[in-house]
């Protein structure tokens, strides 16, 4: 047996006879690479018996030519294993749509789409009637769990986001995860099987392929170690996000309401340690999107954060929203229409997301107009680029623009006029400090003054100072 499926078959685990593995297949090298050795496993005398099926998604995100190749080279490479092979399209702009209605980045909502389709199909199969297990198979290797730690970390995540990506969940299995991809092409040329190269793999655009291209070569030249230090970080964090979880679910019992919404009384809610504060707001955030059956951006660690510290009292996260009032502490969906497009400024502080075009009012601040990226009135104004959805918040002591601190950013404020400062922050960091006061509003302090990526998500933020009108 060739060494590579023998680590395949280590990370297959033990199963029942005539479990049905559901490949998830691109075509890309790793998937790739485990069906071929999956396909290869069948044949192996004192392997159990399994039974192999692929699943191939096409996301309607890449040009068609592309991930039409793609589709017939998975089509061939299951028709040379004689293995059933279920295609699913999605149709183009869908996932796009999606990413822009819940505030997600495009491979985020791809995920969703794709995780739903693996269920489907998953019980598709489990319904034959002949009561064999089904397993969906999907190709991570150790490769994509470093990129993942690395992403969270310049996220900010928490233990739980810093964990290990675990080899199995549910119906889900990940039988490469302690291969490398270097080994991954090894397999493959070994055995002459080509393998589609994805092309949005190569744009920086995404925080992950900046990584693997970018910081992934530095530490590896630089910091030959670092490998092995942030798999054993990432398992230390899985076993502190596990006690964290339970800390948190012993100490906060939530209460259930209709709408639904979850209350719990304020005062017990901040005599509990600031970390089980925090981990409770996301395992509450978790339960309303879960019985409202949504998925949407996880909320950031920082926006929990400051809520958990009572900074704010009030606060969109996506599409749950956190109050607190009356003595008690509140969680529900964020809902449509007026909830969560508007902010209040109360004395302690506001967080208002913009995720679409439309008319924002933040009462006693500023009126914020989200209108498309062109100013038919020909008037010069000043801006900066960003990314939708736009955080507008009070800034933080901490916070910075380039080398623009928040006490510098006051201070330039203060010789304009303005008597407070809003951090405006999108998914690439922080993009500007915007001055407000009675007179009217103006930016104090930009990112750059390029778009900081391409793509349907960029906007333009104008700032009318007279008027206090912010165009985005």
């Amino acid at each position: 047996m060739n060494p590579f499926e023998e680590r395949v078959l280590e990370g297959l685990g033990q199963w029942a006879s005539e479990t049905v593995f559901l490949v998830s297949v691109s075509g890309g090298a790793d998937s790739t690479a485990m069906f071929a050795a999956l396909a290869a496993l069948r044949c192996e005398p004192g392997v159990p018996v399994f039974r192999l099926r692929c699943l191939h998604v096409e996301h309607g995100i890449r040009p068609f030519e592309e991930s039409r190749g793609d589709a017939l080279a998975v089509q061939e490479l299951c028709c040379g294993q004689k293995v059933p092979c279920t295609l699913v399209h999605i149709p183009p702009g869908r996932v796009a749509e999606t990413a822009r209605k819940r505030g997600l980045g495009l491979e985020a909502a791809a995920r969703l789409y794709r995780r739903a389709i693996w269920r489907r199909e998953a019980a598709r199969l489990g319904d034959t009637g002949d009561s064999a297990p089904v397993r969906v198979l999907t190709a991570h290797t150790k490769d994509d769990l470093l990129e993942t730690v690395l992403m969270r970390f310049l996220r900010g995540s928490g233990p739980a986001g810093l964990a290990a990506m675990p080899s199995s969940r549910g119906v889900l299995l990940r039988p490469l995860l302690g291969l490398g991809r270097s080994e991954v092409l090894a397999y493959l040329a070994g055995r002459g099987i080509s393998h589609r190269t994805d092309s949005t793999n190569a744009d920086p655009g995404f925080l992950r392929n900046r990584i693997r291209l970018r910081l992934i070569p530095l530490l590896d030249r630089d910091f030959p170690g670092w490998r092995q230090a942030v798999l054993g970080l990432a398992r230390t964090q899985g076993l502190a996000a596990d006690f964290l979880a339970d800390e948190g679910a012993r100490r906060v019992l939530w209460k259930v309401l209709p709408g639904p919404s979850l209350t719990f009384p304020a005062k017990t809610f901040f005599a509990q340690p600031e970390i089980i504060r925090e981990e409770a707001l996301f395992q509450a955030a978790d339960h309303i999107l879960e019985i409202q059956a949504e998925a949407g951006k996880v909320p950031r660690r920082v926006q929990i954060r400051r809520f958990a510290m009572g900074d704010v009292s009030a606060m969109d996260a996506g599409l749950v929203r956190f109050e607190a009032g009356g003595g008690e502490l509140r969680v529900r969906s964020a809902g449509t229409g007026k909830a969560g497009r508007t902010g209040k400024a109360d004395g302690r502080g506001f967080f208002i997301l913009l995720k679409r075009p439309g008319i924002y009012y933040i009462v006693n601040r500023l009126e914020v107009l989200v209108a498309g990226i062109q100013d038919k009135s020909g008037e010069v104004v000043e801006g900066f680029f960003a990314l939708l959805p736009l955080a507008l918040r009070d800034s933080f002591p901490e916070d910075r623009v380039g080398n623009c601190s928040r006490e510098k950013a006051l201070a330039r404020g203060r010789s304009l006029g303005y008597t407070s400062s809003i951090s405006a922050e999108d998914q690439q960091g922080l993009a500007a400090f915007i001055g407000t006061g009675p007179g009217g509003a103006g930016i104090v302090a930009t990112r750059k003054d390029s778009p900081p990526v391409a793509g349907e998500h960029l906007v333009f933020v104008r700032v009318r100072g007279t008027t206090g009108r912010i165009y985005v």
